[in-house]
């Protein structure tokens, strides 16, 4: 009898073993991609003469590791928590009116055209905690929904104005370029807080899910004074079922 029992343990212990594996809960992996970075606000100091703020876009990317908690055994609602580093850079170009010289020795006056450039670096260490569900009758297809948490880790700030006129130049430099700024971000807040809602597409492989996801986070906390950063991720996720 006590074999008996023995042997009943171990085929239930089996076979409980093999329903988990088949159907796990929790799904730990990495995930990686492409985003396009939209800075709006964005200050400049050749905008002196109140011409305000300007606008631009650059393309970044993120990776880290993802981690799912399904809450039933259909995967139909999931808690998902990412931790991923990202780079959100920017580049603004602002076409300045044209400035007049006028050359007193020859009685004639000329235009200079001259554009203003902002390249910014703006790295972070992100939390992302949130709900993902599935659209009905669509297999694979779902949504996500949640707060970003980003800590900021690094900074940079490049402001310069170019000639455009070939034979025009800065004086003592002789160069086309000024540089007016090369520091971090001013007052650049040390936290940024989003709000992520996207869309992915599971596809299940073995033990595995690769999850090609597309998702929109828009930033609630600002950079520095009026200056937001809104980004597009398309992103590749691959996590295994623990």
């Amino acid at each position: 009898m006590l074999v008996k029992f023995c042997i009943l343990c171990i085929l239930l212990y089996a076979h409980q073993s093999f329903a988990q594996t088949d159907s796990p809960r929790f799904f730990l992996g990495v995930g990686g991609g492409i985003t396009e970075n939209y800075n709006t606000g964005v200050f400049m100091q050749s905008n002196a003469d109140g011409l305000g703020t300007a606008n631009g876009s650059a393309i970044g990317g993120s990776f880290g590791v993802n981690s799912e908690y399904r809450l039933n055994d259909a995967g139909t609602s999931s808690l998902l928590c990412n931790i991923n580093y990202e780079s959100k850079p920017g580049k603004t170009t602002w076409n300045l009116p044209p400035a007049t010289l006028t050359d007193s020795s020859m009685n004639q006056q000329g235009s200079i055209n001259i554009n203003s450039y902002v390249q910014s670096t703006y790295d972070l260490l992100n939390v992302e905690l949130l709900y993902k569900g599935v659209f009905p009758n669509i297999a694979g297809l779902g949504f996500r929904i949640g707060p970003k948490l980003g800590f900021v880790t690094n900074t940079h700030y490049d402001e310069y104005v170019q000639l455009l006129n070939p034979n025009a130049v800065f004086l003592p430099s002789y160069s086309q370029t000024l540089v007016l700024a090369d520091s971090l971000i001013p007052q650049a807040h040390k936290f940024r807080l989003g709000l992520v809602f996207g869309v992915q597409y599971d596809i299940p492989y073995g033990a595995f899910i690769i999850s090609p996801v597309i998702t929109y986070d828009s930033g609630i906390t600002s950079v520095s004074e009026s200056w937001y950063v809104n980004s597009v991720a398309a992103t590749v996720e691959l996590k295994y079922g623990l």
